[in-house]
């Protein structure tokens, strides 16, 4: 069976009542919507897009940056630049991030600062004496307190069966970085925007469950009060 043609002579009245009367649209239809994006959206706080790890990241090269290691703290054998050579004459070349203390000469030394420089530092962030006498990698020096510092670099200073067990590991210092940096946000975190206050950083749950040993009660304490105050 043929249908028959549409005749659009016919129908020309039913097609302009069905169709739209374009007359009435916007010339710029594209700012128009763009308009109804800006106005009808709203977006969350920036602080509630904050990813604690990036944040700790941005923290922690602030600190390389004042200390003057930026260079340093990604090359896994530099030595600390307040590690103070003259100190140790006699001794061989310190270990690196990944070496025993008795390990042989691949660590990269770096040019020792001097106690001007030092002057200039916020007094928390000032090498400590362990800072200056035993050699330790450069990333240990970012660390807001003085005595948490002094206890790692003398536990990775010690004979590899004499530390604590989470310190045994040949990588042990790549370890603890990679707990601060904690995806789920239970390793080290700065809240507030001058990561130069200690008591802006904070302690997580795993950090603290697996180097404990290096963290004093006042450390602790500030971690507690600022939990019940959230």
């Amino acid at each position: 069976m043929n249908a028959e043609p549409f005749d659009f002579n016919e129908h020309e009245d039913l097609l302009a009542h069905q169709l739209p009367d374009i007359s009435n649209f916007p010339s710029n239809i594209t700012a128009e919507l763009q308009d109804y994006d800006t106005t009808s959206f709203s977006f969350p706080d920036d602080r509630i897009l904050e990813v604690p790890s990036l944040t700790l990241l941005n923290a922690a090269m602030t600190i390389a940056q004042r200390l003057k290691i930026a260079d340093l703290i990604w090359d896994m054998s530099a030595v600390s630049p307040f590690f103070d050579k003259s100190s140790q004459s006699s001794m061989a070349d310190p270990p690196s991030l990944t070496s025993s203390p008795t390990s042989g000469s691949s660590s990269r030394t770096s040019p020792s600062y001097h106690m001007p420089f030092f002057n200039d530092l916020p007094s928390h962030l000032q090498p400590t004496p362990t800072q200056r006498l035993i050699p330790h990698h450069p990333v240990l020096d970012l660390l807001p307190w003085p005595s948490t510092r002094d206890k790692l670099i003398q536990v990775f200073n010690l004979p590899v069966n004499m530390r604590p067990q989470t310190a045994q590991d040949p990588m042990g210092v790549v370890r603890l970085v990679y707990d601060m940096e904690d995806s789920s946000g239970e390793g080290m975190k700065v809240n507030g925007q001058d990561p130069f206050k200690p008591q802006e950083w904070e302690i997580g749950q795993l950090l603290f469950q697996r180097w404990w040993w290096a963290f004093e009660s006042h450390v602790v304490e500030n971690n507690i009060t600022r939990a019940l105050s959230v």
